[in-house]
């Protein structure tokens, strides 16, 4: 079972892009007062087939994910093309319009 949301951390501001790499599943809910926000829960599951970005033929993946200006990332998979993260991560915004955007990166290629 999946622990408890996460809130999303500072991330640097780049092109988010949305990605079939990543897949997810979502759950929100609404407060019961009109013009409260949403609550919105993302659970980053995992990825397949990732391209291997390290000279060792393999790759350290994470996932960031981006909900309006909000972001949050997953734990680094270290040598791995099959990544399973399991993270739920809790977002509040104002309208269900906001676009959820993933990223896949390689920890090595991305801190470079």
């Amino acid at each position: 079972q999946l622990g408890e949301c996460k809130s999303p951390g500072s991330i640097k501001d780049e092109e988010f892009v949305s990605s079939p790499l990543a897949r997810t599943s979502s759950a929100k809910s609404k407060s019961t007062s009109k013009g409260d926000p949403y609550r919105i829960e993302v659970t980053v599951i995992g990825s397949a087939d990732l391209a291997a970005r390290d000279s060792n033929g393999l790759s350290d993946p994470y996932c960031k994910v981006k909900v309006g200006l909000q972001r949050a990332r997953t734990k680094v998979c270290p040598k791995n093309l099959n990544p399973l993260w399991e993270e739920k991560f809790c977002f509040v915004v104002d309208t269900l319009d906001e676009a959820i955007r993933f990223k896949v990166m390689d920890y090595d290629r991305g801190f470079r």
